[in-house]
């Protein structure tokens, strides 16, 4: 629906495009709060089950960054724009925590007891996604934005 009024609109596309950052504003201390909470403490100081997380993470974030680079590779992007394109799927935290947090919600709800366990590993492995993808790929991206989108021979 915003990218049909953006078009329709565009006279307004500022006025919606701040008061979108500021539902944002709300909305993302919402969400990461309430994932913050339900996170079991005892959990993140298990160093082996924290290792085998990161490696499971580091693998699904090898292998959607090399579809990611297969897909950019078929578009008319220039090269730089294709690495752009790929380094930007790094940050992944709010789809993250949204997802992160709904196994161990219906489990819950649904009165799983037994499965409690794995959905407290979900959301712990949700967590680690957000601290370690959100800050690399912000950075990654800050670094890389000038010189991968600048025409050759030219910084922005």
């Amino acid at each position: 629906m915003s990218v049909l009024l953006r078009r329709r609109l565009e006279w307004c596309e500022p006025a919606i495009r701040a008061e979108l950052r500021r539902t944002w504003l709300v909305a993302e201390v919402v969400l990461f709060s309430n994932l913050g909470s339900q996170i079991d403490l005892q959990q993140v100081s298990d160093a082996p089950l924290v290792l085998l997380l990161l490696a499971i993470m580091a693998a699904a974030l090898a292998v959607r960054l090399g579809v990611t680079r297969l897909m950019a590779r078929a578009t008319a992007l220039t090269p730089g724009e294709q690495l752009y394109v790929t380094a930007a799927h790094v940050p992944k935290a709010t789809i993250q925590a949204v997802f992160g947090a709904l196994p161990l919600a219906t489990f819950a709800a649904r009165g799983q007891e037994a499965l409690l366990d794995e959905g407290k590993t979900l959301l712990v492995m949700a967590a680690l996604a957000i601290v370690t993808t959100a800050p690399l790929g912000a950075v990654v991206l800050e670094r890389w934005g000038t010189r991968l989108l600048s025409p050759p021979g030219e910084e922005r």
